[in-house]
């Protein structure tokens, strides 16, 4: 046990005190040779993963590695042959996998057949030539920097949700900057991918760090025989689910299955429950516009009310608690409608 140095002065109270105290050792190979250790967690520069994850295996320890695990394919696949050999476990934390409405779109796919993926991962933290970090440079992050450090996590999603693998690709690179904070850039800022899953579906993927405005935007949609998806990891509490007859937006409830990972809780009727305060206002009710919106649904409608007709903003039927299975969500059902202008209502609705 070593003491560290004192808390800064934002910390106070019992924080403080808890804060001064943790296990520290003077280098690599003491605290892999310290026998109270069990996990070893590597949060390194990417160059430096093969090796500390090599010699974390080799003292008997579990590893959970930052991605890429490693910057060449022979290095991963000497990693990946020597945990199979030592029984211990070793993972990449794809976290996105884990998002409740990441595993529903996947279980919703099981069986489909997927004809187009459409995959996208935006952010902006490198869209200004000032703009630099460690990743930037090769030596330290790899020879790959934005699909390497965001485009594998697109990858992996993809690959999660519709069970299939990636079997052919061809890819674009760019570096839009050739050099950032006085040094030149040997990594790429953005890659378009076109592939091919294994069972034959086909598929785009858009890598990019210079993106102005997209802070974490990564999404997912997928286009099967008989409904389209998409998950947006921004929005991760919903999935929009397109049919040729209209859409719904599924809103994952905090007493569903889909929340806890366990049997739904039956009979228990909360109309409300997981659904924003703005969309309230849609419950049992039924909005329409336009005669040409569509059939009006009279199903879980209890009352009715019409927006102007100068507007249209198609055929809705308001939030309903509704059981799929062992799953249960709150539902929004939309028929040929103006998205901008439905969500502009939807906001006055409160």
């Amino acid at each position: 046990m070593a003491r560290l140095p004192a808390a800064p002065p934002s910390v106070g109270g019992p924080r403080r005190e808890a804060w001064a105290w943790a296990w520290a050792w003077a280098s690599v190979d003491d605290l892999l040779a310290a026998e109270e250790i069990d996990v070893v967690h590597i949060c390194t520069p990417n160059a430096t993963h093969a090796d500390l994850v090599g010699r974390a295996l080799a003292a008997g320890k579990h590893v959970v590695c930052e991605k890429p695990l490693t910057t060449a394919v022979a290095e991963s696949r000497r990693l990946r042959d020597l945990v199979g050999a030592s029984g211990l476990i070793g993972t990449v934390p794809f976290v996105y996998r884990f998002h409740p409405m990441a595993r529903e779109l996947r279980a919703r796919l099981a069986g489909a057949r997927i004809h187009v993926v459409t995959g996208a991962y935006l952010q902006d933290w490198l869209s200004r030539p000032d703009d630099t970090d460690w990743r930037v440079e090769s030596a330290l992050g790899g020879p790959s920097r934005a699909f390497g450090d965001i485009g594998s996590h697109l990858a992996d999603l993809v690959e999660f949700v519709t069970g299939d693998r990636i079997t052919w690709l061809h890819a674009l690179t760019s570096t839009v900057y050739d050099g950032r904070g006085g040094r030149p850039v040997d990594t790429e800022d953005l890659v378009v991918v076109l592939f091919r899953l294994q069972r034959g579906a086909l598929g785009t993927l858009t890598v990019s760090q210079v993106a102005p405005g997209r802070k974490n935007a990564l999404t997912v949609e997928i286009a099967a025989t008989d409904e389209s998806l998409r998950f947006e990891q921004e929005a991760p509490e919903q999935l929009w689910i397109g049919r040729r007859h209209g859409s719904e937006l599924l809103l994952r409830g905090p007493r569903s299955d889909l929340a806890r990972g366990g049997p739904a809780e039956r009979g228990a009727r909360r109309p409300s429950a997981g659904i924003p305060r703005r969309f309230r206002g849609l419950r049992g009710r039924h909005l329409h516009g336009d005669r040409r919106a569509g059939t009006r649904r009279t199903s879980d409608v209890h009352r009715r009310a019409s927006f102007r007709r100068r507007r249209r903003c198609g055929t809705a039927v308001g939030a309903q608690r509704s059981t799929r299975g062992s799953r249960t969500a709150t539902r929004f059902r939309v028929a040929e409608f103006d998205r901008s202008r439905l969500w502009q209502r939807m906001s006055t609705m409160e």
